[in-house]
C-alpha cells in the first residue's frame, strides 16, 4: 500500500504537534504537497530524538539535516552544503519545536493502494 500524506504544518495544533514528537521520538513520512493543480513539494521526512532529515525530491533536489545542532542544507542544484548554527532561526525548526505562531487550516490525507 502506497499513502501519500499532504502535509500542512498547521493541520495540527503546535502544542498537538509537541506532544507528538515527545511521545513519538522516531518517525519517517513521505510528503507530497499539492494546490489544486499540480505538486508543489515532494520529499520525505525522518525524526530521531530530536534530529530530523527532511529530503526534498520536486521541484529541486535539496536536504535539510538539523544534527546536534547544526543545520546542513545540502543543494544538488549549486553543488553545496551549507551548514548553519541551528538557533531556531530556520521554520522547519520552529514547526518541529512549536514555536512558530500559525492559523489551523484543514487538510486532508489521501491513501492510494
Amino acid at each position: 500500500m502506497r499513502v501519500i500524506l499532504l502535509f500542512i504544518s498547521s493541520f495540527i495544533s503546535s502544542s498537538d504537534l509537541s506532544e507528538l514528537l515527545i511521545k513519538n521520538q522516531e518517525f519517517s513520512s513521505d510528503i507530497i504537497i499539492f494546490d489544486s493543480e499540480s505538486i508543489v513539494s515532494k520529499g520525505s521526512m525522518s525524526y530521531i530524538k530530536g534530529d530530523f532529515v527532511y529530503s526534498f525530491d520536486h521541484p529541486s533536489k535539496q536536504i535539510l539535516a538539523g544534527l546536534e545542532g547544526k543545520l546542513f542544507i545540502q543543494d544538488d542544484d549549486f553543488k553545496q552544503v551549507m551548514v548553519y548554527d541551528d538557533d531556531d532561526s530556520f521554520l522547519i525548526r520552529k514547526l518541529l519545536f512549536d514555536s512558530y505562531e500559525h492559523e489551523e487550516l484543514s487538510c486532508f490525507l489521501n491513501a492510494i493502494n
